[in-house]
């Protein structure tokens, strides 16, 4: 075969190859875990309650100002930035227990807790390709082990490593998504580890949802984490919560009996009473190993 003609046939094995490499898919990325610990917790709040102005989620994804049947009556509110059906009807009840308690604030005992190192709650976004948009990851909430190092300032130093604390709390998986550098997770039921004064307890959200803004630290690789978590408690919990607040079983009683008036959520079809009451968390979080990740 003359060099003439070995020429054409060489282009044509080398276009070959080049066409059968732009037709195999590059192998996908690695996901990877982003972890946190919780640095700080409070409760979400009724802001004002004449102009139903509440922090939250909309955790029944209807909207109904008024109330309806499927709420059993009670109102949802609107965000501070103007979203509408926030569901938070817990908010409503914090004064009561606060007034009986002796404290104005839970949610300051809670900063209060997570500063000392009693109260551990882990956060880790599993199979991260992109920090900004993912339409696929998964959340994973447990209770922590182990002693925070804190700074001159009193804040969390970033980057610790945390064990699972499997004794006290299961660990909740849910379904999550990045869009824009907000996660968005849920629904899906979780149980998060409370401690509050001398009492502990694990509090089960049902239907959880949450918004989480994500803030990458360039400097260390991991993401700084802020957001709201929603759901709803059981009323038929909320008395053993209550009860372990150790406080008057007048008070008890009266509380729980408020609690199932104000119930909002999961409706019994056999009776028409709603058997959850909404409920929403603030948090905000710091970059953390988990260990055995």
């Amino acid at each position: 075969m003359t060099r003439a003609a070995i020429l054409p046939l060489v282009a044509l094995v080398a276009a070959g190859l080049a066409l059968g490499g732009c037709a195999s898919p590059a192998p996908p990325a690695a996901g990877v875990t982003q972890g946190a610990v919780l640095t700080f917790a409070t409760f979400a709040r009724i802001l004002d309650d004449t102009k139903g102005i509440a922090e939250g989620l909309n955790v029944d994804g209807r909207i109904h100002p008024m109330g309806d049947t499927l709420s059993c009556g009670m109102r949802d509110y609107t965000s501070p930035e103007g979203v509408p059906g926030i569901d938070n009807q817990f908010g409503g009840l914090l004064p009561v227990i606060e007034a009986q308690v002796g404290t104005e604030n839970l949610g300051q005992l809670l900063a209060t807790a997570i500063a000392d190192g009693q109260l551990l709650i882990l956060l880790a976004i599993d199979d991260v390709t992109d920090v900004q948009n993912d339409p696929a990851v998964s959340v994973r909430l447990a209770a922590g082990l182990g002693a925070p190092l804190l700074d001159a300032q009193g804040n969390f130093i970033p980057y610790q490593t945390f064990g699972i604390d499997h004794s006290t709390a299961p660990v909740s998986t849910l379904p999550a998504h990045i869009s824009g550098g907000v996660l968005e997770l849920g629904p899906g039921d979780a149980v998060l580890p409370v401690q509050v004064l001398d009492a502990k307890f694990n509090l089960a959200l049902h239907g959880m949802k949450g918004q989480v803004l994500l803030a990458p630290d360039a400097a260390g690789g991991g993401v700084y984490m802020g957001g709201t978590l929603g759901g709803g408690v059981a009323t038929a919990d909320f008395q053993g919560i209550v009860q372990s607040l150790n406080i008057k079983a007048a008070a008890i009683n009266a509380a729980t009996t408020l609690v199932a008036l104000v119930a909002d959520l999961a409706q019994d079809p056999t009776d028409g009473r709603c058997t959850q009451v909404s409920a929403g968390l603030k948090f905000q979080a710091t970059p953390a190993f988990i260990a055995g990740d």
